[in-house]
């Protein structure tokens, strides 16, 4: 059986290859992983710090770039612990019209 840190990685790696595919981050599954963070924490399998550090270094190896880089120094101030900064790109909008 997985360990907690290694289950949050395997988690967090299919939710950001989704993202990178195009897919949406379905709610549900957002929710259960912060829940997993919150629990990895808590157990003190890892400091928040080295969750965040998770965190970017798989967003780094999916997307290629880090959190920081994305988002800025300050990224946490926007999305508290264990809060995933987790977006859909945006869909293309037309208003229909030729003109």
């Amino acid at each position: 059986m997985p360990s907690l840190v290694e289950l949050v990685e395997s988690r967090l790696t299919a939710l950001f290859q989704r993202l990178a595919d195009g897919d949406d981050a379905p709610p549900g599954q957002r929710l259960r992983l912060e829940g997993l963070l919150e629990a990895v924490v808590y157990r003190a399998e890892l400091s928040e710090e080295a969750a965040d550090e998770l965190i970017d270094t798989v967003h780094r190896q999916i997307f290629g770039d880090g959190l920081t880089d994305r988002l800025g120094d300050d990224w946490r101030a926007a999305h508290p612990f264990p809060e995933l900064p987790v977006f859909a790109r945006r869909a293309p909008v037309s208003t229909g019209n030729d003109d």
